[in-house]
């Protein structure tokens, strides 16, 4: 009788397959991505080390995301009930370790959150998958052949050997799968010349396929102009209004979002104008800080403070769609039409993100999550075949445009990586695509600063020389000692002579607005730090720490002292809606005692200010369309200025005079104000600057000898043109 045994070589082969290739769960999120069975921990496919407890609360967590893992829980899956340990601190620390190699924080969670003296949740979106060598058939149980049959033991050994090297293939396709990179996108050629010199960083880019539009500085003046999107000089474009701004294009390249200004500011009314021309129609009422048609172009995705919109072209059914922690802009569809991207602008510091959502709003998540500290990703859209993302980004230093591969190839299954695809050495961003993906429009800025004082007396303007680096020169009251703020934002102190440099703030603190005390010992300023609420500070002008002003929660701003130097005034919460529950207004702080009052019905407002004597108070509205005089008598606010665009509020010595700037005004005048009856007369402007090539004039402070200093600022942005390969 005769029995064939199972080949044990085979047998055991067949169990190490079947072992190692059977299915390795894996749990995706953001970046990240984590294997459920052994527990390692992947960011952008470069392992993490994480350590053996982290790792278990991670895999607990995805196990059941959305739901809430208790405190005791984990604690039966991270320690034997005969184990003897400080449970709580051990498990505090524990998931702070894995909250640090997330890049994640308990205050602003992304992926983990605290439920107090509960437990912690999964909160992020997950994408589970079943690696590629699930689809290997685990090889089938090899049996003893039953006594009396004929058994051919050749065909059985070829069959078995057919699966063992199909298996063995399939392997190998796997393993190079995750090892081999997709092939990269880049740019194939770079305009060397640009499109333009003098572009408006106002309004954005927008192509309708042949041409694109964009708005340039001339003057003091905005002009829409166009060009081929093959290149040549731009040419001028009849506008409806002399402020017009685009916003986007409808998909069907026949019309236009746009916004007229008469200065360049959020909350712009908004209009559909059609590409070739004609009369504007009014969307509603609506007021927009950034709109996108959405992609049948029978509904428009508008803007406004923190929310996002949805409205349909005539005006009707308007709802919020998404509310945001921050300032949304540059929502862009997929080209599916199923999938919205947006970037969203923090009021409190410099950090931009970049937010995925479905089209209806749901599911909003962030991209990109710790790639770059602090986070800078802006401005992205996808190719017209959706198999890429471009954004701006300043993960390499400085703003440059990237790319992402969406959608994975059939034998490439690593995790992509963002791609820098801008070839300079310099600064280059908001890339906008034509309609074939091919070329991409980017952006390139230069900027320079030069101080002057206008003496009344002569009518005439005089070089104020300014230390290196200079962005800001304030001089002290008696004129010894200028307060200087750097374009690395820095506060330092310097003789008037140019002498005694000496540093008073340094990064992470990041300063502006400062303004010196009566007597000159002392400089308040605003500051925050990079993830931080904008606060304000007190130092020493001979160098010290720095002081926090108000211990008020929230973002403060635009610090004032009183002509005595003993309060000091702060615009708190400016940009908190009127329902939030942080205090909001301006404040008074006795410096000596730290003690601090709200001045009446001051929700709103910013810029406080004292006369020198003491007499008057004022602030102006968060539009900068109106300044407010606050009557202690009757503990109101009365307007005493209206304007488009008012800045630079500056007190005369002797407090006979308000001088404001009305910064939208043709030349950019600045205005005196008598006290009285505040009737204004306009005093500089500055036109011959302007035509010298000055595309910003700004007033900026008083001195004692009654004269002016102001800023002038000749900038110009570049387009250039950048071909680009998309594998």
């Amino acid at each position: 009788m005769l029995e064939i045994s199972p080949n044990p070589a085979l047998k055991a082969l067949g169990s190490m397959v079947s072992g190692s290739l059977q299915s390795e769960r894996v749990v995706r999120f953001g970046p990240f991505e984590t294997n459920l069975l052994t527990g390692e921990l992947r960011k952008y496919g470069m392992r993490i080390r994480l350590g053996g407890q982290p790792t278990q609360i991670l895999t607990t967590l995805l196990e059941a995301p959305g739901e809430i893992v208790t405190r005791e829980e984990l604690r039966r899956r991270l320690w034997a009930d005969d184990t003897f340990v400080e449970f709580e601190n051990g498990l505090n620390n524990a998931v702070k370790k894995l909250r640090n190699a997330l890049g994640d924080s308990s205050g602003r969670p992304l992926y983990i959150e605290t439920l107090p003296r509960t437990g912690y949740r999964f909160v992020a979106p997950i994408e589970r998958t079943i690696e590629a060598a699930d689809a290997v058939a685990h090889f089938p149980p090899v049996t003893s052949r039953p006594s009396g049959l004929r058994a051919d033991r050749g065909a059985s050994l070829q069959w078995r050997n057919w699966m063992l090297g199909f298996g063995v293939l399939a392997a190998a396709i796997a393993a190079y799968g995750f090892v081999s990179p997709a092939p990269a996108p880049s740019a194939t050629g770079f305009v060397q010349h640009p499109i333009s010199e003098h572009l408006d960083g106002f309004a954005r880019i927008v192509t309708d396929g042949t041409r694109v539009y964009f708005l340039e500085r001339s003057g003091d003046r905005h002009v829409l102009v166009q060009t081929s999107t093959a290149g040549g000089p731009p040419s001028p474009v009849a506008t409806p209004f002399r402020g017009t701004r685009l916003f986007d294009v409808s998909p069907d390249r026949a019309e236009f979002l746009i916004g007229n200004f008469e200065a360049p500011r959020l909350g712009l009314p908004l209009w559909i104008w059609p590409v070739q021309g004609g009369s504007p129609i009014r969307v509603g009422d609506v007021i927009a800080d950034d709109a996108s048609w959405a992609p049948s172009a029978q509904q428009i995705f508008y803007t406004r403070g923190s929310d996002i919109h949805v409205i349909a072209r005539d005006g009707s059914g308007d709802r919020v769609l998404i509310h945001a922690r921050g300032r949304p802009y540059w929502i862009r569809f997929s080209p599916d039409g199923r999938k919205m991207i947006f970037s969203v602008e923090s009021i409190q510091n410099d950090e931009e993100t970049l937010w995925e959502a479905t089209a209806d709003g749901s599911n909003p998540h962030l991209r990109f999550p710790g790639w770059s500290t602090p986070p800078s990703e802006c401005c992205a859209e996808w190719t017209p075949d959706g198999n890429y993302l471009i954004f701006t980004s300043s993960h390499a230093g400085f703003d440059n445009v990237w790319a992402i591969r969406e959608k994975r190839t059939l034998f490439h299954w690593r995790p992509p990586v963002p791609v820098q695809l801008t070839p300079t050495a310099r600064p280059l961003g908001t890339a906008v695509l034509t309609r074939n993906g091919t070329r991409a429009f980017v952006t390139a800025w230069n900027e320079a600063w030069q101080f002057e004082r206008y003496d009344f007396s002569s009518g005439t303007f005089h070089p104020l020389p300014a230390p290196p680096g200079a962005f800001i020169v304030l001089p002290s009251r008696d004129g010894a000692s200028f307060a200087v703020m750097k374009k690395d934002w820095t506060l330092w102190r310097i003789k008037a002579d140019g002498s005694e440099p000496l540093q008073l703030t340094a990064a992470p603190l990041e300063m502006a607005q400062p303004q010196w005390s009566p007597d000159g010992t002392q400089i308040a300023f605003e500051a925050h730090r990079p993830g931080k609420l904008l606060r304000t500070y007190v130092v020493n002008a001979n160098g010290g720490p720095v002081q926090e002003i108000l211990p008020e929660p929230g973002e403060q701003g635009v610090p004032a002292w009183s002509p005595d130097g003993a309060q000091i005034a702060v615009a708190v919460n400016v940009f908190a809606s009127s329902d939030s529950k942080l205090p909001r207004g301006v404040y008074v702080v006795d410096w000596k005692t730290r003690k601090s009052a709200k001045v009446p019905n001051s929700d709103g407002l910013t810029s406080p200010m004292w006369s020198p004597d003491g007499k008057y108070f004022i602030a102006k509205t968060l539009d900068e369309r109106a300044i407010l005089m606050f009557d202690a008598r009757t503990q109101t606010w009365k307007t005493i200025a209206k304007g488009t665009a008012l800045s630079g509020l500056t007190w005369s010595r002797d407090s006979q005079y308000l001088y404001v700037q009305n910064i939208s005004d043709e030349g950019q005048p600045i205005y005196r104000l008598r006290v009285g009856n505040f009737k204004s007369k306009r005093v500089v402007s500055f036109e011959s600057a302007i035509q010298e090539g000055f595309d910003l004039c700004v007033l900026q402070h008083g001195v004692s000898d009654g004269s002016l200093i102001v800023r002038l600022r000749s900038s110009g942005g570049q387009v250039y043109a950048l071909d680009l390969n998309f594998p």
